[in-house]
C-alpha cells in the first residue's frame, strides 16, 4: 500500500521536529484562490503581529494558488506584486493554478481542459 510506504519515509524522532531559528518569524500563506478581500485582512493581521517582533527577521512565504475560483484574482496578483509590509521579506512559490494559467498562455488549447 502506498500510504504506509510514504509515511515510512518521514522520521518520527525528536530531532526531526521542524523548527524556525529563534531570530526569525515565518508567516506561511497558501491557497488564496482569488480572494483579495481575505488576503487584505490577513496581511493587516500579519503586519500587526510583526510589530510585536521588531528585532526578528520576518518572512512571508506564499505557497501558490493565488488565482482562480474567487473573483479577485487580478487584485490578488496586484497586491502580491506590490510592496510588502515594512520590514518583511517575501518568497513566492508557484501553485498548480498558476501552472495551469501559464500553460494556457503558451497553448490556448489547454483552456479546453481547464476545470471550472
Amino acid at each position: 500500500m502506498l500510504f504506509p510506504k510514504i509515511l515510512s519515509r518521514f522520521r518520527s524522532d525528536e530531532d526531526s521536529v521542524p523548527s524556525v531559528p529563534a531570530e526569525m518569524r515565518l508567516y506561511v500563506v497558501g491557497d488564496i484562490h482569488g480572494r483579495d478581500d481575505l488576503l487584505a485582512e490577513l496581511m493587516t493581521n500579519v503586519e500587526r503581529d510583526g510589530l510585536n517582533y521588531p528585532d526578528k527577521r520576518k518572512v512571508l512565504i506564499f505557497l501558490g494558488d493565488y488565482i482562480d475560483r474567487g473573483l479577485q484574482s487580478c487584485q490578488v496578483l496586484d497586491r502580491l506584486t506590490g510592496p510588502m509590509p515594512e520590514g518583511f521579506e517575501a518568497v513566492f512559490l508557484k501553485g498548480n493554478h498558476e501552472l495551469a494559467m501559464q500553460q494556457f498562455i503558451y497553448d490556448p488549447q489547454f483552456g479546453r481542459t481547464w476545470k471550472y
